[in-house]
């Protein structure tokens, strides 16, 4: 039985390629055992051959309430591998839940508003930017 760091490298902003990830590393044997840093940037796996591939859930903590008491349910009755300030992740269950399926799109799409919100912000940036260039070029010309 061996180990594997995986590092991070900020390629898993959002949990749902972060989950996708953990899945794939599962089905090459390596089952997720811990992590390093408060946004998860040292991924920690151990490898067992035996083991069968098993699917995980990624929760952030602190982004909604109701996100919030359905972590705290799950850490009853869920097993929780792995728990930081920021993430919660659980071993998933087999059995379908769909209010978990609806707290997790609710969560992706709290993240993506945070993404939306940067990309708009440096766009507005880019554009005073340009208009102040503009106007900077307009005025050496005149003064001269």
């Amino acid at each position: 039985m061996g180990t594997k760091n995986t590092y991070n490298n900020y390629q898993f902003y959002e949990t749902p390629a972060l989950t996708k990830y953990l899945k794939e590393q599962s089905i090459k044997g390596y089952s997720f055992c811990g992590a390093v840093g408060s946004f998860l940037d040292i991924l920690k796996f151990r490898y067992d051959e035996n083991k069968a591939p098993q699917s995980y859930c990624v929760l952030r903590k602190r982004l909604d309430k109701n996100i919030d008491v359905k972590t705290q349910i799950m850490k009853t009755n869920s097993q929780m591998i792995y728990e930081n300030n920021v993430y919660v992740v659980f071993a998933n269950n087999s059995e379908e839940d769909t209010e978990l399926e609806s707290i997790i799109k609710k969560q992706n799409a709290l993240q993506a508003v945070s993404i939306k919100k940067s990309v708009a912000f440096i766009s507005i940036l880019l554009i005073i930017s340009v208009i102040s260039l503009v106007l900077n070029l307009l005025w050496s010309r005149n003064t001269n």
